[in-house]
């Protein structure tokens, strides 16, 4: 296995992917770090038609992770919360935004991605355009997303 050539092709969208998941850019990085050390240790075992879903599968529970360990239970309106695109890039965890990330990561990828450009200023004709969906499934999305990001921050789960 060619770690080098590996790391190469997927470390720009692996510390995308983690900035979005813990909005810290130094935390991103070391998660990145530790994706890829796994990846070492993993080695031959590691297939080439497996590598990219592997990683990326890797790092979201690393992410998830380092987010149970810095969890707080306050709660938070999702409309209270910035979008995560307009925070600092050095902004380190807050409480509220914790809580939300823990939340958001009990939504299926669809709903937690639509939930995710709506809320940073994305039309609904917009999110279907790129997910490749109809509106009306958006709107669902949306409305399921919000309702299981809303219980959960009720309840403190």
């Amino acid at each position: 296995m060619d770690i080098e050539g590996l790391y190469t092709a997927h470390r720009p969208g692996m510390l995308r992917h983690l900035r979005r998941l813990v909005g810290d850019s130094a935390t991103a990085e070391d998660l990145c770090q530790e994706t890829f050390v796994r990846a070492l240790r993993a080695g031959e075992q590691l297939h080439v038609e497996q590598q990219h879903s592997w990683l990326y599968r890797v790092a979201t529970n690393l992410a998830y992770d380092h987010l149970r360990r810095c969890k707080r239970r306050p709660l938070v309106s999702l409309l209270s919360v910035e979008p995560f695109a307009a925070a600092p890039a050095t902004e380190g965890c807050t409480c509220g935004r914790v809580a939300l990330r823990m939340a958001l990561a009990h939504l299926p990828p669809a709903s937690h991605h639509a939930l995710l450009l709506h809320v940073a200023g994305y039309t609904i004709a917009e999110i279907a355009r790129q997910q490749g969906c109809a509106e009306g499934t958006v709107k669902s999305r949306l409305s399921r997303g919000r309702a299981v990001v809303q219980a959960r921050l009720a309840i403190g789960d």
